[in-house]
């Protein structure tokens, strides 16, 4: 099996739960919202509450505590897991925390060496990212320095021309990283 196929296989098994925390994430920011609009902070003390509040925790604290064993283990150069680091990162469902998990998963990334096979990879997770709103592309941007090439520089460059601003400020970005000059504009 590929390096490809084991990634998406591990896709498929964290979209569900990755899917889960966010959805428990919305019905508690529902019900909390709608609670404390008729109870006020009295809201608090119900059974329904307390249910919600543990039913949110649950949906994501599975997923964190795998993630982290991830970085711990990425950290001691131990890449038995970097597959599911790969789904992770491939995976646009934001749910509480996951942009700083993501952060933390890119940052422990860096240290690793890669097969061209897996720079590949990361080059096009990296790649997707543009276009998806959030804290964590920074550690994208400083993951990007590590899996450059020719082939990756030329794929941004493109970027720059897109017609959405935000992809084109993000693409000038990554590329004075690339080239190592500080933008200024």
């Amino acid at each position: 099996m590929s390096a490809t196929q084991r990634i998406q296989k591990n896709v498929d098994f964290l979209i569900p739960l990755c899917q889960e925390a966010h959805d428990q994430g919305n019905r508690f920011n529902e019900a909390w919202e709608k609670g404390i609009k008729q109870e006020g902070i009295k809201y608090k003390e119900r059974v329904e509450y307390k249910e919600l509040l543990q039913d949110w925790k649950k949906s994501f604290s599975h997923i964190y505590n795998k993630i982290f064993l991830i970085i711990k283990k990425l950290k001691n150069d131990d890449l038995s897991e970097i597959d599911v680091a790969m789904a992770f990162l491939k995976i646009d469902i934001r749910f509480f925390r996951s942009g700083y998990l993501k952060e933390d998963l890119c940052k422990a990334l860096k240290h690793i060496k890669f097969s061209e096979d897996y720079k590949k990879i990361i080059q096009d997770i990296i790649i997707n990212q543009f276009s998806i709103k959030g804290r964590e592309f920074g550690e994208f941007g400083r993951l990007a320095i590590k899996v450059q090439d020719k082939e990756f520089e030329e794929r941004i460059s493109q970027l720059t021309m897109n017609t959405n601003l935000h992809i084109q400020l993000r693409a000038k970005w990554v590329l004075s990283l690339l080239n190592n000059t500080i933008l200024l504009s």
